[in-house]
């Protein structure tokens, strides 16, 4: 089959290498494409949404997103668990249609619309085959394993929920700044002041100093000045370093709680009446309805976690 393969964008991505049918449908569901260097790598892509045109199959993916699909070896027969991380990867949902008939009973009441649903199915896995270049359960498309020797069918839904996924951004918290002025208050200090003053004292002469030292002594006027001195504070201003201020930066770790509501799925099985479960499959049942009643009876409003 040498169909060329083209992303969503045209950029062509490879030829298509082999074809996976769907189990329970026996549609034609998955197309691997050849990629990489020197063709040694296979990608599986859904052949949901392809267009054909000529001997070119147009998918609804980029060349990025194929190449980062799961790496599943595609010389065997895929088994549920890849299937479905095929499809979370891809962001697809199963196929209602693709899910096996439930079994065989007589038709009865509301049978008619299931059977024109299953016509409509046919025909698109139809015309689904036929843009491969083949026909919906032709053996040659089919991988060998995709159905059991004795031809069982099974049903698969996958369950999903929600997980808080948590990071952290730094952001400014706000802003510190260091400012100097200059204001003015009154110092009064006490300063120690020497200053002179006059002191007088009499002192009478004697009868040798009056005929030796004072004997040439004239009589008349005269004078005489002394000066007197003393000290006064003289105010003068030194800057000198007191303090240092310094503003540094450290990182501190808290914890807060961050509180949110996640989805889950919950998958419930309903069987028609007269049909038994097997032991560990109704009692799984029972215990996933008692617990979605719990919820429900926690939860005014009826809303399941």
């Amino acid at each position: 089959m040498d169909l060329e393969v083209t992303g969503k964008d045209g950029t062509k991505l490879g030829t298509v290498k082999q074809v996976y049918l769907n189990d329970a449908s026996g549609a034609p569901e998955w197309i691997t494409v050849v990629t990489g260097w020197f063709g040694q790598r296979e990608s599986f892509v859904p052949l949901a949404g392809v267009d054909r045109k000529g001997d070119v199959l147009q998918v609804s993916y980029d060349k990025d997103k194929i190449k980062g699909a799961p790496s599943i070896d595609a010389d065997q027969h895929l088994d549920r668990q890849e299937v479905a991380e095929l499809y979370r990867y891809y962001g697809l949902q199963p196929d209602r249609g693709a899910v096996p008939n439930q079994p065989n009973r007589t038709p009865g009441q509301g049978d008619a619309g299931r059977m024109q649903a299953d016509q409509g199915r046919r025909a698109g896995q139809q015309g689904k085959a036929a843009m491969l270049g083949g026909q919906a359960g032709q053996e040659t498309l089919r991988k060998p394993g995709m159905r059991d020797a004795a031809g069982a069918e099974d049903a698969e839904l996958v369950r999903s929920e929600e997980r808080l996924r948590v990071a952290t951004e730094r952001r400014e918290a706000g802003h510190v700044r260091l400012r100097r002025w200059v204001e003015t208050e009154d110092v009064r200090m006490s300063v120690p002041v020497t200053r002179e003053r006059i002191k007088v004292e009499r002192v009478p002469i004697d009868g040798e100093q009056a005929t030796g030292e004072f004997a040439d002594l004239v009589l008349g006027e005269d004078e005489r000045e002394v000066v007197l001195h003393e000290e006064r504070a003289v105010v003068t201003k030194d800057t000198v370093a007191v303090e240092r201020v310094r503003v540094s930066v450290e990182r501190v770790t808290e914890e807060q709680p961050v509180e949110d509501q996640v989805r889950k799925e919950r998958i419930e099985v309903i069987p028609d009446d007269g049909v038994q479960l097997d032991g560990d499959l109704a009692e799984r049942d029972m215990k996933d309805r008692a617990k979605d009643q719990v919820l429900k009876d926690r939860d005014p409003k009826g809303r399941r976690s």
